[in-house]
């Protein structure tokens, strides 16, 4: 869980973030998106994955983090150069760990499928 000392800022949810009604309006903000995204993950269609790609440049990390779940739910190899981009952008050696992650097993899983539909499984 996060501190309530630590100062935020969200272009979608303006000012600075400390104050407890504040935080907790954000906390809320944060929950339904990350609840949003594993909805979306669990979709099909192009618009669901676009909107799970357009969240892996969230400045929230754990927004980022439920979208790179939502991507890997999603399980489609279009969702990988968003997710290498992502990786570039990110500093932290664990999320670009988790990214790496993510789009191996969507490599792997893609690779698996193909094989099954050539071998008629």
């Amino acid at each position: 869980m996060r501190s309530g000392k630590q100062q935020r800022h969200h272009p979608e949810f303006p000012g600075e973030i400390g104050a407890a009604p504040e935080q907790e309006k954000y906390e809320a903000y944060v929950a339904e998106k990350i609840a949003s995204l594993a909805d979306l993950g669990m979709e099909s269609d192009p618009a669901s994955l676009d909107l799970i790609l357009s969240e892996l440049a969230n400045p929230d990390a754990e927004i980022r983090s439920a979208a790179r779940e939502a991507a890997v739910q999603f399980g489609s190899r279009e969702a990988i150069p968003a997710m290498q981009n992502a990786m570039l952008q990110v500093d932290d050696p664990e999320e670009k760990a988790a990214l790496a992650k993510g789009i191996h097993f969507l490599e792997l899983t893609n690779f698996i499928g193909a094989i099954d539909i050539s071998s008629g499984r």
